[in-house]
């Protein structure tokens, strides 16, 4: 049976540890060079170092970025008003789609300028972010 015998070739494992273990030399920085890939073999652990690459695409949070200029185009399209009541208070510059959902960067079709915030009930912003309509 394949785990009677994974189970002898772990406890043979632990028995080489042992016995490495109690020599009368000094292993102060030998033993774990010993221990470990017995260690390693007996339980089927095998570290895989991290790899040193970065990400190929651009997080959510990079795409969605409202960048300066998109923001300028969004505010000088809806004259410093909100876009769908045409309150001055409070503007901000609100996703229409999810960031997760953009392709690329944001552009000023993907923003309008709402009264907010939108945390707040009844605020434009919120309603933007929160229905379905």
């Amino acid at each position: 049976c394949q785990s009677s015998q994974v189970w002898s070739n772990r406890t043979s494992a632990l028995r080489k540890m042992r016995v490495l273990s109690n020599d009368k030399e000094d292993h102060s920085n030998k033993t774990p060079q010993r221990i470990e890939p017995l260690l390693m073999s007996a339980f089927g652990f095998h570290p895989v170092k991290k790899p040193n690459h970065k990400r190929n695409k651009p997080t959510a949070k990079e795409r969605g970025k409202i960048t300066s200029e998109v923001y300028n185009a969004a505010m000088e399209r809806s004259g410093g008003r909100c876009e769908r009541c045409g309150s001055i208070k409070g503007l901000q510059c609100a996703h229409l789609i999810r960031r997760w959902q953009i392709e690329g960067k944001t552009t000023v079709k993907d923003v309008a300028m709402l009264c907010g915030p939108s945390v707040n009930t009844g605020t434009c912003h919120n309603w933007i972010d929160y229905t379905k309509d």
